[in-house]
Formats: C-alpha cells, sequence, structure tokens
C-alpha cells in the first residue's frame, strides 16, 4: 500500500510541479521590458496540459 501511495503522489506532484514552474517562468518573461508572449503563451499551454495530465491521474485512481 505504502509503494502505491508514494507512487500516486509522485504521478501527481510530476505535473504541478511543472505548473509552478511554467507560471513562474511565465511572470518572469511577462515582466521583462520587452515581454516574450511566444514564450509566454508556451508556457500557458503547457500550464494546461499538466493540469490535464494531473486530472487523468486523479480520474484513473477514482476509477479503481
Amino acid at each position: 500500500m505504502a509503494a502505491m501511495v508514494a507512487s500516486i503522489a509522485h504521478e501527481i506532484r510530476q505535473p504541478l510541479a511543472a505548473v509552478v514552474a511554467n507560471s513562474h517562468a511565465g511572470t518572469r518573461w511577462l515582466t521583462r521590458e520587452e515581454p516574450n508572449l511566444d514564450e509566454v503563451r508556451i508556457a500557458l499551454e503547457s500550464i494546461g496540459e499538466n493540469g490535464h495530465r494531473a486530472n487523468e491521474v486523479i480520474t484513473s485512481i477514482s476509477a479503481m
């Protein structure tokens, strides 16, 4: 049971860590003298994808 919980926690933490990292990066790119909107767009897309990935993990756990 402990190994399963550790695996689930890992699977959820990975996309959440990516969400946090990309939100920080996007904020930095927006606050530059000349904002890098292309990089911000990529970061926002990644945030969305990782949010969906975390949701998929939770959905699969709920189905068990």
